[in-house]
């Protein structure tokens, strides 16, 4: 078993804690009353819509849209995805894979850009890449031969420190009022 912490890591290392695990999904509304009735995880965190601007998938400029959401259980992030329209993206992708489910984990990193380098010489390629919610980028890169999900490497820098402080403190002061929250709360 690796027990090795994401911080002792060399630059450029394949791995990491996962810090995020997300789920696409047909109805975002639906699976947020699932989580938060099943699981009493919240509040959920909602951007109705993103996607298309300085985004890229497999090469060319995305056009996809979709909308999120995420929450905290413990240290780990939850992230529902719902796509809005049927354009070509790492989430359609997924789904016609292999449907609605799991999609992806993510790896929190200062080294994004090596660790990309290193899963790349590993014959696994970056196949979408964005600006993250509150500043930094993200990448995905193909989730191997299981070919289970994808591999989200999240840019670990100030913002997204803050980003996380903000959803932590969300969580554990929830008592399950206001299930449902915009986004822009948590970068204040």
């Amino acid at each position: 078993m690796n027990t090795t912490k994401d911080s002792e890591r060399s630059g450029g290392e394949v791995g990491g804690e996962i810090t995020r695990i997300a789920f696409s999904v047909p109805d975002l509304r639906a699976a947020i009353d699932w989580w938060a009735e099943e699981t009493r995880i919240g509040p959920w965190f909602v951007i109705e819509r993103i996607g298309r601007e300085s985004a890229t998938y497999r090469g060319r400029p995305a056009d996809a849209e979709f909308a999120i959401a995420v929450a905290l259980s413990g240290t780990t992030m939850i992230e529902l995805i719902q796509t809005l329209d049927d354009n070509p993206s790492v989430y359609k992708e997924a789904r016609t894979r292999s449907g609605y489910g799991f999609h992806h984990v993510g790896l929190f990193r200062r080294d994004v850009k090596q660790l990309a380098s290193a899963y790349e010489a590993a014959g696994r390629s970056a196949i979408f890449q964005a600006e993250a919610p509150g500043g930094g980028n993200v990448l995905f890169v193909e989730g191997g031969m299981a070919g289970v999900g994808f591999i989200e490497l999240i840019e670990d820098n100030e913002a997204m420190k803050k980003l996380s402080g903000a959803l932590r403190q969300a969580a554990e002061s929830w008592t399950g009022e206001r299930q449902v929250r915009a986004f822009a709360e948590l970068l204040g």
